[in-house]
Order: structure tokens, then C-alpha cells, then sequence
């Protein structure tokens, strides 16, 4: 439920992932799963004619950004993940409920699970999540603007939007088979993440990728590292994709 972005970086271009609600994709019935998605971003870099690009994704961008490296390490130059990482076994760990002061519940992984009821509760009222998200995920409030969340609000508000960005979350279980069938990635990587996120990359890592190039912590972030820090992350992604 997530504003969240992937990209490949080669000139000037960029495009939406499908059911970005915050772009105008399209929304198809299916292929939400971050293999599908990564397929449509390697055939927008063939048809703009490039042989090899770098990628860089914020949230589920990042698990999008992952798997096209996965599924076309010959079109991948580098790969920058920002503060998250693909779908693994490890999600299935996730309590139903976490004790007081644990840190922050994920409950939107099994709330979009549930088929229709979202749409139902969420049309018209996604203000209140986007709200709640920025809540928990910003240092300074004021880095996420209520024009921005206007405008972030009248793209959820719209049925199929949230049709489409529930089906991101329904597909996780075809993204953690996919992930046991990957090798390393062997390109340069470069992660980019809240201090929160150091313990999952500093673990993980290591298991999917042979050429870490490190490990950058935003301090200024809590989640939407973009909006926090962007001087730092522009800095920290220009330097290494040069």
C-alpha cells in the first residue's frame, strides 16, 4: 500500500511499474509478481534500444529492481536497493501480533491478502493510510507535504488502484518460490537504507549477492529515504552508478 518506486536509469527515462497508484500505468488482471514486473521494465529497456542499464528501487521498487537483476544479470550493470529487500521465506515469520515496543507491526502484509475487503474500507478513506504510513515512516512530517498527500490520495481513492497495489502483496507467495530458485547476484550492489534496516541487510545480503560495495544508513530516515535525505541518496547513487 506503499508509494514506491523502480526505475531503470540510462539517459533521461523513466517509467511507473503497473498499479503504481501514483502513476498512470496500466492495471491488469495479473502479473504483479515481482519476477512479471521485473520482465516489464528488461522490455522497456529493449525497446528504448539499451544494452545494459542501472537500477535502482525504493520498497517495492527495490524487490522489483532485485529481480530484474536476478532475471537479467546481463542487462544490469549495478543495483542500488533502497531500505528493502525481496520477498523471502523469512516473511512467513511475521507474528500475527508483536508485544509492546517490538517495533512497528507489519499488518498490511495479511490485510492485502484478503481479496475485495480492502477496496471496500479503503475507497474514498485512503487519506487515513497514507497518513498512517508517513506517520510511522518519516522523521519530520513536513518532508511528505499535504499537497503531496493529496495528490498521493487521489490516485488511491481510485477502486482499481487499489485493486491493482492489493495484488502486489498477493503475489508474495510466487515471489518467495522465485527467490529459492536465484543464484547470487554478481553485479555491483549498493544498498541504501534506515539504521532500522542495518540488521536485515547486514544478514541478508551476503546470501544473495557476491559483490556488496556497501552499505550506506540515512540517518535523516526512517523509511522514505528520498524524501528525508535527498541530497544524500542522489549523492550516494550517482557516485556509485558512475
Amino acid at each position: 500500500m506503499s508509494p514506491s518506486s523502480a526505475g531503470v536509469r540510462q539517459g533521461s527515462e523513466d517509467r511507473d511499474l503497473r498499479s503504481t497508484t501514483m502513476g498512470a500505468s496500466e492495471r491488469p488482471a495479473g502479473g504483479y509478481d515481482q519476477k512479471t514486473m521485473a520482465r516489464d521494465i528488461y522490455e522497456l529497456v529493449r525497446s528504448l534500444g539499451y544494452r545494459q542499464v542501472n537500477i535502482a528501487g525504493h520498497d517495492i521498487g527495490a524487490m522489483v529492481a532485485f529481480s530484474f537483476a536476478a532475471n537479467h544479470g546481463a542487462a544490469t550493470r549495478r543495483l542500488a536497493l533502497l531500505d528493502v529487500l525481496h520477498p523471502d521465506p523469512t516473511l512467513y515469520d511475521l507474528p500475527m501480533l508483536t508485544k509492546p515496543g517490538a517495533g512497528v507491526h507489519m499488518w498490511w502484509w495479511a490485510f492485502n491478502q484478503v481479496k475485495e475487503l480492502p477496496g471496500q474500507l479503503l475507497q474514498a478513506r485512503s487519506r487515513c493510510l497514507i497518513d498512517w504510513h508517513y506517520g510511522i515512516g518519516l522523521r519530520n512530517q513536513d518532508n511528505v507535504t499535504d499537497a503531496d498527500r493529496r495528490v498521493y490520495t487521489s490516485w488511491y481513492d481510485d477502486p482499481d488502484a487499489i485493486r491493482a497495489s492489493n495484488a502486489w502483496y498477493q503475489a508474495v507467495h510466487q515471489d518467495i518460490a522465485d527467490m529459492k530458485t536465484y543464484v547470487k547476484v554478481t553485479m555491483p550492489l549498493l544498498g541504501l537504507i534506515a539504521a532500522t534496516s542495518r540488521p536485515w541487510f547486514d544478514n541478508t545480503l551476503p546470501q544473495i549477492a557476491t559483490d556488496i560495495r556497501g552499505v550506506i544508513t540515512v540517518d535523516k530516515a526512517l523509511h522514505w529515504l528520498c524524501e528525508e535525505d535527498p541530497e544524500l541518496v542522489s549523492k550516494s547513487l550517482i557516485d556509485f552508478l558512475a
